[in-house]
């Protein structure tokens, strides 16, 4: 409904949790396994495990579809990990550019980002890692930005639909 007529997969794989995965591109999708150093290649029969690392390259992006709807796609150059408490699930952004939609979702996921995360509400979002930016729009619905400091929450902003927040997490920390 949302990327699907645009978008034209080489690869996807199901989860035995439902989670869906649509590779886009040349097929070079990586994953890093938890507590390794090593990366290797995504696998069609691969199952994106807890705590795992998938990032891509200049050539790839992946659209992973949540079990209640929520749809996550990677851009090109994006590094992401994600783990789940049951009913939410958390998407650390290492790097790069992630677009997420839980407009017609039950699906809760946060993004968290160098000490800012970033809570959708039946939204639309674009949410970027770039050197010591952090950005996050809100194209449909609301986010919230919530910061933190050593697992404690300091302050959170609404970010209405059609604005954006942006953050210098340098500045952010060294004020934290």
């Amino acid at each position: 409904f949302f990327l699907e007529k645009e978008f034209s997969p080489l690869r996807e794989s199901f989860t035995p949790e439902g989670l869906y995965i649509a590779v886009e591109g040349r097929n070079e999708v990586e994953v890093q396994h938890a507590g390794s150093k090593l990366w290797d290649r995504f696998a069609d029969e691969y199952v994106l495990a807890e705590s795992e690392t998938i990032r891509t390259n200049d050539s790839d992006a992946v659209t992973i579809h949540f079990p209640k709807g929520a749809l996550i796609k990677l851009d090109k150059n994006t590094e992401l990990s994600f783990s789940t408490d049951g009913a939410a699930s958390e998407v650390n952004l290492e790097k790069g550019r992630v677009w997420l939609n839980t407009l017609y979702s039950a699906d809760n996921c946060d993004v968290t980002v160098a000490g800012v995360k970033i809570s959708p509400f039946n939204s639309v979002s674009d949410i970027n890692f770039v050197g010591e930016k952090v950005s996050a729009y809100a194209h449909k619905g609301h986010i919230r930005a919530s910061f933190y400091e050593n697992g404690e929450f300091l302050n959170s902003l609404l970010v209405t639909e059609g604005n954006q927040i942006d953050v210098n997490v340098t500045k952010l920390q060294s004020k934290l």
